[in-house]
């Protein structure tokens, strides 16, 4: 049986491996600091907010959901549609669908975007609400930053 922090390093290590780049590891970095100065919900607004921040966003609601590790250490219950590194290509596709895309794979990009959009929401809300436990709110925000120095980590190795 594994411990929740090997699974947390498992997970991470997953992540960065799929989703390794310049721009996702300059992304893990600055958050733990952003967490650390601003807290974690209003970090979690600003990379709900930004583009380039989604993926990290993704991540920490896939790790606290549980749905990475088959529920064993959730936060909450909250099922995601498709996961981050799906979601990034859905928005690549996005960017790209007057172009290249037939009239049905549109509607398809569409329907993910408005699902994927819909869980954004829904986790974001979810979130606020476990966060007005204070107790909750600390053991979220730590678990985060632990997740975090995993990404970080790896990201940077990669």
């Amino acid at each position: 049986m594994k411990s929740i922090a090997q699974a947390r390093a498992k997970f991470a290590w997953e992540c960065a491996k799929d989703l390794g780049s310049d721009k996702f590891s300059t992304s893990v970095d600055k958050v733990p600091t952003y967490i650390k100065t601003n807290g974690l919900l209003n970090t979690m607004a600003f990379c709900y907010s930004k583009a380039d921040y989604e993926s990290v966003f993704l991540l920490i609601i896939e790790w606290l959901t549980g749905n990475n590790q088959g529920d064993k250490y959730p936060f909450f219950t909250l099922q995601m549609p498709i996961k981050p590194k799906e979601a990034l290509e859905i928005r690549k596709k996005e960017k790209d669908k007057d172009k290249k895309l037939s009239e049905a794979e549109k509607q398809e990009v569409e329907r993910k975007i408005k699902s994927l959009n819909d869980f954004r929401k829904s986790a974001m809300e979810t979130l606020v609400g476990q966060c007005e436990d204070t107790k909750q709110h600390i053991a979220l925000t730590t678990e985060v930053l632990a997740l975090l120095n995993w990404l970080r980590r790896f990201a940077k190795s990669e």
